[in-house]
């Protein structure tokens, strides 16, 4: 199932970054339960708002094929670097994982229980565009420009999505 949502992503990547309009899915998954997720495709990753069991996550998706330095590059405390229509650039701790095809996924990481969903409603506000790039050993890779173009709607059915499964969880 993550193959399939990864796989879209990676055939949006190959096309031309001109039509980087947002786009959103739904899943099932396996044994149950749904996976919801928002994408954003810019030159070299794309910006992503995923809810899946309960949990959101904001992702940067590329196209390298890492599998055997996952281990080594997370000791370099890679992070998701952040800027919504040109204001400063805010830099948040992740963690890079595979998908079932073998690409680079960056995980921002929640320590507070609230970033995440801070950082995907600031998503879903921008107005022109978000600059994405994943940072590890003091370096940016896959700077991107993600359009706004779609993201309000998008994300906020997958934050929508997200705050049903987080009621049902709390009765």
């Amino acid at each position: 199932m993550r193959a399939r949502i990864v796989g879209a992503v990676f055939a949006a990547l190959a096309a031309t970054s001109a039509m980087a309009d947002w786009m959103s899915m739904e899943d099932d998954k396996a044994f149950g339960g749904k996976v919801q997720q928002a994408l954003g495709f810019g030159d070299e990753a794309a910006l992503g708002v995923r809810c899946e069991d309960g949990e959101l996550q904001v992702t940067v998706a590329t196209a390298e094929n890492w599998k055997d330095e996952l281990a080594t590059m997370n000791l370099l405390k890679p992070a998701i670097v952040l800027s919504f229509d040109g204001a400063a650039v805010v830099t948040y701790p992740a963690t890079l994982t595979e998908s079932g095809v073998h690409k680079v996924i960056a995980v921002m990481e929640d320590d507070d229980g609230s970033t995440v969903r801070k950082v995907a409603e600031q998503i879903a506000a921008t107005k022109k565009r978000v600059d994405v790039a994943v940072e590890f050993g003091g370096s940016r890779f896959y700077p991107s420009k993600v359009t706004a173009k779609g993201a309000k709607r998008h994300v906020e059915r997958v934050l929508k999505a997200c705050e049903k499964k987080d009621e049902a969880q709390n009765k």
